[in-house]
């Protein structure tokens, strides 16, 4: 036997060592096929360019065929870093999982466009208020579109350029560069579950005007997109849970839905326009076959009638065309996602945006196959190459004006930048005063607003959340002591709380009933939540909670004031139960750094206390009706004194 080599020793040694390895960690080494995987070619490369995805969350390996992603991208993983260099894709859009701080977000959006060969499309929806990516603890969220339209008796178009500068600079600096904002629907549906106060109000003329001068504050710094076209104002669907249809004459449709779009495409067009997912019966009535086998009218994402007829020739709008997302309901539950994306396309959409997950390494894969199959529907249709090369040039032209932070600044210098001016006392300070500017008053019974303290010296606040309360006794406190030279006695009660002999007693106890409602927002689009139904019931039985409350108090005869933060809309079925009431536009909360920032409700503070002599006015029509649901959720005991 001849003796081993020492190449040999190494060689058996090395393979002793894995064995030992796999036996005591209880793995088992298996010899894998090589995956094949797809190279685009350059055609099907140009139709990724008309793509963008969102990297919420990405797994490297899934275990079983119902496991779902939910590990949040806030560092570019080399699978996503290849799939960007291999496809050509056009954009990226980030949410709120993808932003944990200022420094972690630049690291990401550079090394996004460092993995792009072509300029990436890096967006994100930060219309202020209701809608927010940047969390409110790290950037300026503002209080949103309906509070700006408060605004705009008083201060024009002063707040709606200002944040629109704001919002742009500290996107910029991120390295964000599409904004999808501002949104220009003109709400005049009540029950709009989705636009809301997210509209800048009811008004066109109105709409049109703040819409034009967001726009160009936007544009300083970043590209801005108006949506959504032709208009979702009008709907009592959310197109993120089903498929909304309007049926209104033409004539009505241009005086309001169209009138903003035509005006700022006239005056400042903005980069992109994105389409609504929404059927337009009176301005296209063709049909397509959905998944189901059954004719639907075809949404407005889709329709070549509204998208190039409308948009492009008629209204002359030549800037890039992006569909909503085609992930949502009112397109995902009709059409498959090639199909969806095809479709888009042949309607005149520049732009396809989310028409798939990419979660695991393996739909890296499919996503190629995608490209491949949308591509092959261009090549297999000669009208549509002539399209799709405009469609190009347009998209090219666009990121041409775009100018990377990677080009201006060092990583260093960048993340220095963005900690001066992302959420620095001067954006903090126009976000509490327009708050102080819009909050308004709904309905005030004589002597109630301001509250007199001489009157009103036991206040019993009433609230849903802990942090309310506590928050809002002590600014509340803090105020009136600073204005009226007065130490309030305030008593405190959370909705939640059952024990309605505790609730009665509160109530004839005290002089004065401050109600603080913060309605639920059920649309997906501004929660993580998806259980809507679960969101409406807890709706639902707050209001009835707060109807017993209110009227509780009218029989003891003790004054009542509403103040809702968050949609006035929410008012209409308690108005008639309050002896006053006040909007705010958002109820929001945010604590950074043990310190609680919450402008609406310091602006709540100083109206009740007289610290405010002007405040905004209503930017839309709210009924004073009682709802006829019962309610009946708490029977408050009439207690003795």
């Amino acid at each position: 036997m001849k003796p081993l080599t020492t190449l040999s020793a190494k060689i058996i040694l090395w393979m002793l060592m894995l064995i030992y390895l796999s036996l005591i960690s209880g793995c088992s080494f298996t010899y894998k096929k090589a995956v094949k995987t797809t190279t685009l070619t350059d055609f099907e490369k140009s139709i990724a360019q008309k793509i963008i995805l969102d990297i919420r969350y990405f797994c490297n390996n899934k275990q079983n065929k119902s496991e779902k992603c939910l590990k949040p991208v806030t560092h570019l993983p080399l699978s996503l870093k290849q799939m960007i260099s291999d496809t050509n894709i056009g954009g990226i859009i980030l949410f709120s999982e993808n932003i944990h701080s200022l420094k972690q977000t630049i690291k990401l959006t550079r090394k996004l466009q460092q993995a792009a060969k072509n300029t990436l499309f890096i967006a994100i929806d930060q219309e202020g208020g209701r809608v927010i990516r940047l969390p409110g603890t790290l950037g300026t969220s503002f209080s949103g579109n309906m509070a700006i339209g408060a605004t705009y008796p008083r201060h024009n178009v002063y707040y709606s350029r200002k944040v629109g500068e704001i919002i742009g600079q500290e996107l910029d600096l991120l390295g964000i560069n599409v904004d999808f904002a501002p949104d220009i629907d003109v709400n005049t549906n009540a029950d709009n579950p989705v636009i809301n106060i997210r509209s800048f109000g009811e008004d066109a003329l109105r709409v049109a005007r703040l819409g034009q001068a967001m726009t160009e504050g936007i544009q300083q710094h970043i590209i801005a997109t108006l949506k959504h076209f032709p208009g979702h104002g009008n709907t009592n669907i959310d197109s993120h849970t089903g498929l909304p249809s309007i049926d209104i004459a033409r004539e009505i449709f241009q005086k309001n839905d169209l009138l903003p779009f035509a005006q700022i495409i006239k005056n400042s067009p903005p980069g992109m326009i994105m389409s609504a997912h929404i059927q337009y019966p009176k301005l296209d009535a063709t049909q397509l076959v959905s998944t189901q086998k059954k004719l639907i009218v075809k949404p407005a994402t889709m329709s070549h009638t509204i998208l190039t007829k409308l948009l492009r020739q008629q209204l002359n709008y030549n800037g890039v065309i992006i569909t909503d997302a085609l992930n949502m309901a009112s397109i995902s539950n009709h059409f498959k996602p090639v199909d969806a994306t095809i479709n888009t396309y042949v309607a005149g959409a520049d732009i396809a945006l989310m028409p798939m997950k990419i979660r695991f390494h393996s739909d890296i894969e499919k996503f190629k196959l995608f490209i491949r199959k949308v591509a092959k529907a261009y090549q297999n249709t000669p009208e549509y190459k002539k399209n799709l090369k405009e469609s190009l040039q347009r998209i090219s032209s666009l990121k041409a004006k775009i100018i990377k932070p990677t080009t201006l600044f060092s990583l260093n210098k960048q993340i220095k930048q963005a900690r001066k001016f992302i959420g620095n006392n001067e954006h903090r300070l126009l976000e509490k005063q327009l708050s102080i500017d819009a909050i308004s008053i709904i309905k005030n019974k004589p002597g109630i607003i301001p509250i007199k303290s001489n009157l009103y010296k036991r206040i019993l606040l009433v609230a849903e959340d802990a942090t309310q309360l506590k928050y809002f006794k002590n600014t509340l406190a803090k105020t009136f002591l600073k204005t009226q030279g007065v130490q309030l006695k305030i008593r405190l009660l959370n909705i939640n709380d059952t024990r309605t002999d505790k609730a009665g007693k509160l109530i004839k106890n005290n002089d004065i009933i401050i109600v603080i409602y913060s309605p639920d927002f059920k649309s997906p689009v501004a929660s993580r939540t998806t259980d809507s139904e679960k969101m409406q019931l807890t709706g639902y039985q707050i209001i009835n909670r707060i109807k017993s409350i209110l009227e509780f108090s009218r029989i003891n005869q003790k004054p009542s004031l509403l103040a809702v933060m968050g949609s006035p809309y929410a008012a209409q079925t308690l108005l008639p139960l309050a002896d006053a009431a006040v909007t705010t536009y958002n109820g929001s909360i945010f604590i950074k750094h043990n310190h609680i920032l919450a402008p609406d409700y310091d602006a709540l503070s100083s109206l009740l206390s007289g610290n405010i002599k002007h405040y905004g006015q209503l930017p839309i029509s709210i009924k004073n009706t009682i709802n006829e649901t019962k309610h009946n959720s708490i029977n408050i005991k009439k207690t003795q004194e």
